[in-house]
């Protein structure tokens, strides 16, 4: 099988991890990076790993890779929980893999995924090289929104449920108006004026000759006549 050693020396980490040929390794911070380059591979202890290569995607060291190793470790939770995290700064949250995605669809799915790295450095054998320590979504959201492995069941969409309208409040029937009742206005219940008072007498009648005496007169004697109710005049002196 002939080999390409010109890719290999181009790609090659010369420097011990500094990326993009024999370039110095990134100082220690946090760099936006996007993934160029996702390869599947076998660990010495059997275990299924993902190297990924990144580049720094604007800056002074625009351009400079980076590379991270994601490796599953089933017998680890706290190992399995920095894979998981990392994995959703790429924007494929736990849904992507509640679908049991196979390794070969989650090498695509990380294809061009940009990210924050926040990029370290140690020391291995003697060679400062960098890490990327943690991942971050770009733009400091959720992360861009994530590919549903092939084949995969999409979400079912959330439905919306639409408010009931709320009716008007009723109107208050009208009430009338409430009148006081004027003093002395109903039969039998004299208002406070008139309490403690004589009533007036009721006026005579000129044309009834049945009307009362006045205040200090008598009534006439039995046998008068009613006509008029007057003694005629005496006879005159002559």
């Amino acid at each position: 099988m002939s080999i390409n050693w010109d890719d290999l020396v181009k790609d090659a980490d010369l420097s011990g991890g500094g990326g993009g040929g024999a370039r110095e390794p990134l100082p220690i911070g946090d760099y936006p990076l996007k993934v160029i380059e996702v390869t599947e591979k076998t660990t010495s202890t059997g275990k299924t790993m993902f190297s990924v290569k990144t580049e720094v995607q604007e800056g002074t060291y625009k351009g400079q890779w980076v590379w991270d190793n994601l490796t599953i470790s089933p017998e680890s939770p706290k190992a399995m929980g920095f894979f998981f995290r990392k994995m959703a700064a790429l924007g494929l949250p736990k849904e992507f893999f509640a679908a049991k995605p196979a390794t070969s669809q989650v090498t695509q799915a990380m294809q061009n995924r940009s990210f924050i790295g926040t990029v370290k450095q140690e020391t291995y054998q003697g060679t400062v090289r960098n890490k990327i320590d943690a991942y971050s979504p770009a733009g400091g959201g959720a992360g861009p929104a994530f590919q549903a492995a092939p084949g995969a069941p999409a979400a079912p969409p959330v439905p919306q449920t639409a408010a009931a309208p709320v009716a008007p409040p009723a109107p208050a029937p009208a009430q009338p108006p409430v009148q006081a009742p004027q003093q002395g206005s109903q039969i039998g219940n004299p208002g406070p004026s008139q309490i403690g008072q004589t009533p007036p007498a009721p006026a005579a009648d000129p044309w009834s000759n049945n009307s009362a005496p006045a205040v200090g007169e008598a009534w006439p004697a039995q046998g008068q006549e009613a006509s008029g109710n007057f003694a005629p005049p005496p006879p005159p002196p002559f």
